[in-house]
This record gives C-alpha cells, sequence and structure tokens, in this order.
C-alpha cells in the first residue's frame, strides 16, 4: 500500500507540474514576462520548442514511468460483459478522435521547430521573414475536420482512451486527474483563445461544443442528412 501511495504522489506532483507549465507558460503574459529576460528573439523562435519538450518531459514521468510498476498497474474493479463492450466502443472512438485531431496538425509548426528555422534565417540574414507565422488554436482558429464536431478534440480523446482502459489504480488515477485538467485547464485554454482570437472563437464557441457536440450540432447535421437524401 505504502508503494501505490508513493506512486500516486509522485505521479500527481508531476500532473500537477504539467499541468500548470502546460497552462501558464503558454499564455500571452508570461511569454511577455520572459521576453523581457530573454529577448524578443529567444521567445518568438525557441521558446515554442522549449516549452513542448518540457511538457513531453513531465508528461512522461506523470504518465508513462508510472506504467512500469506492477503495483500501480494491477486490475482492480471487474465489470459485466456489456459495460466492457460498452467501453471497448468508447475506446474506440477516443482512438478515432485523437488520430482526427493529429492528422489535421502541423507537427514541424507544432513542436516550433519550424519557429526555430526561420529564427536561422533571421539570424543568417540579419532580416525577420515578412509573414508572421500563426499557430493553430493559438494565433488562429481551426474549424476544419474534427474541430467543426468539438473545440477540444485531443481532451476528449485523451480522456475517452483513458477512462475506457482495463480498471487498474493507473487508470482509474489518470481518469480523475485527466478530468480535472479537462475542466480547470479547459477553461483557461477557453480564456486565452478568447483574447488571442477576439470575437471569431466567441462565435465559434456558440456553434460547436467543447468536449462533445452540442444538440444543436445534431439538428443541424439532421437537416443536412435529409436534405440530402430528398434530392
Amino acid at each position: 500500500m505504502a508503494e501505490v501511495v508513493e506512486i500516486f504522489l509522485r505521479l500527481l506532483v508531476f500532473f500537477t507540474l504539467f499541468a500548470l507549465f502546460h497552462s501558464v507558460t503558454a499564455n500571452e503574459w508570461f511569454k511577455d514576462r520572459l521576453a523581457r529576460v530573454t529577448g524578443t528573439f529567444f521567445v518568438e523562435y525557441f521558446w515554442r520548442f522549449i516549452y513542448c519538450v518540457i511538457s513531453f518531459c513531465l508528461l512522461k514521468y506523470a504518465v508513462i514511468d508510472p506504467l512500469n510498476e506492477p503495483a500501480f498497474t494491477r486490475i482492480v474493479l471487474t465489470y459485466p460483459l456489456w459495460l466492457y463492450n460498452v467501453l471497448a466502443v468508447s475506446f474506440f472512438v477516443g482512438v478515432v478522435v485523437i488520430y482526427w485531431a493529429l492528422v489535421q496538425v502541423d507537427y514541424f509548426e507544432f513542436w516550433g521547430l519550424r519557429q526555430m528555422y526561420r529564427g536561422y534565417i533571421h539570424w543568417k540574414t540579419g532580416k525577420p521573414v515578412e509573414q508572421k507565422l500563426e499557430i493553430a488554436g493559438v494565433d488562429r482558429l481551426e474549424v476544419k475536420g474534427i474541430y467543426h464536431v468539438m473545440r477540444h478534440p485531443m481532451l476528449t480523446g485523451g480522456f475517452l482512451v483513458v477512462a475506457s482502459s482495463p480498471p487498474s489504480l493507473s487508470v482509474l488515477c489518470y481518469s480523475s486527474l485527466v478530468l480535472v485538467y479537462m475542466i480547470v485547464g479547459g477553461h483557461y485554454e477557453e480564456v486565452r483563445l478568447n483574447r488571442n482570437i477576439g470575437s471569431a472563437y466567441s462565435v465559434y464557441c456558440q456553434e460547436v461544443g467543447a468536449f462533445f457536440p452540442k444538440a444543436s450540432q445534431y439538428v443541424r447535421w439532421s437537416k443536412y442528412l435529409l436534405g440530402k437524401l430528398r434530392k
């Protein structure tokens, strides 16, 4: 029992650090203050890559490492067969949602590699690249594909995959932490996007659900399908 508590506390510390770092350091006010210390050149061209690497390392210590602990991965609940079938479908839906979101990502942009290359060109030529690089979900609104269905597909997909996994101690802990992060982190993400993108994001929020489609979306889709069938 003591071993499990120790693992959980370590998981909780690293997940909390990840959540705080991932939310706080993505805000413009933090980057503005960082630029005062390091300079705007560093923040514009190199911060995104460092931000992603640190976030990944914290998430690794919080999620991946505890999975190597047998005491933390043993099954603690037994579900009836029908519930296992429901969870299997839920798991599959989560995987589809995550995959759909990932195929829309520009990985060079997401990891900050494109920004670093632009920084190299700026340093080499002494002139910045004229066109500002706008990151999807940070500086510009993404409404295509899965983002036409829900606003935070990675959070939704991640929660469905975790919560639908075999009911071990780790799954129960991860599900609780991810759910809290969806609510708290999602709120601050919405505030940041409203500030960065403006009224267009407010309109988007009225039309598209945060984690699951709104009832009005199902109505629109039904009308669209009926219209197609009548033709």
